[in-house]
C-alpha cells in the first residue's frame, strides 16, 4: 500500500474516495456508502415520525390518568384528550358513591380500573415504538370506538381531539411500515448496527 502525507489530493472527477489513516492511503472504500447514508437520514426522519405517532398513546394514557386523579380529588375540570372509558368509570364511581356512601373505597376501585385501562394504552405506545404494526392498528381502532362513545355524549371537542390523535398515530404507522421496508433492503451488517 502506498504511503502518503496527511495532505491528500482527491480530484473532483475521481470516483474513488480516498481515506487517509495516519500516513496510509486507503482507497478500498466503495462509492456505495452514499446511498446507505441517504437511507440512514431517511430512517432517522422516519424514526421521529414513528416516535411522534406512538407517543400519542402515552399522552392519552397520561392525560386520562390525570383526569382520574382529578376526579379522586374532587376537581370539576379535566382534559378533553382523554379516554371516554375512563370518564365512564369515574361517572359510575360517582353514582356508586351516592348510592353506597363509601367514597374512599369506590374511588380507589375506579382508580384501579383506570390504571389498568391507561396501562393498556401505554402498552400500545410501547409496542408501537418497537414498530409492531398490530399495536398501531388495534390502538387506533380502540381509540376510534372511544371517540364514538364521546360522540354519543356530544363531547365534540374531545371527538375532534380523538380524530386528530388517530390521524397522528396513523402517520406513525406509515413511518413504521417505511422503516421496515428500509430494514429489509439493508445489508445484514448494517441492520445489526
Amino acid at each position: 500500500m502506498p504511503t502518503h502525507s496527511n495532505e491528500h489530493h482527491n480530484p473532483q472527477d475521481d470516483t474513488t474516495p480516498v481515506h487517509v489513516v495516519g500516513d496510509v492511503i486507503d482507497a478500498s472504500h466503495s462509492t456505495d456508502e452514499a446511498p446507505l447514508d441517504d437511507h440512514a437520514v431517511e430512517y432517522a426522519q422516519l424514526q421521529e415520525g414513528l416516535d411522534s405517532g406512538a407517543g400519542w398513546f402515552y399522552w392519552i394514557a397520561v392525560l386520562s390518568l390525570v383526569n382520574s386523579v382529578l376526579f379522586i380529588t374532587g376537581s370539576e375540570w379535566g382534559f378533553y384528550i382523554s379516554l371516554a372509558v375512563t370518564s365512564i368509570v369515574d361517572g359510575l364511581a360517582m353514582g356508586a358513591i351516592e348510592e353506597f356512601n363509601n367514597p374512599t373505597i369506590i374511588k380507589s376501585i375506579a382508580f384501579g380500573f383506570n390504571l389498568v385501562i391507561t396501562g393498556i394504552c401505554g402498552f400500545f405506545g410501547f409496542m408501537a415504538k418497537k414498530k409492531q404494526l398490530w399495536a398501531f392498528y388495534i390502538g387506533m381502532t380502540l381509540l376510534a370506538l372511544d371517540g364514538a362513545i364521546m360522540a354519543l355524549f356530544q363531547e365534540w371537542i374531545s371527538v375532534a381531539f380523538h380524530g386528530y390523535a388517530i390521524f397522528c398515530i396513523f402517520k406513525g404507522t406509515q413511518c413504521a411500515k417505511a422503516m421496515k421496508q428500509i430494514e429489509i433492503s439493508m445489508p445484514p451488517i448494517q441492520r445489526a448496527a
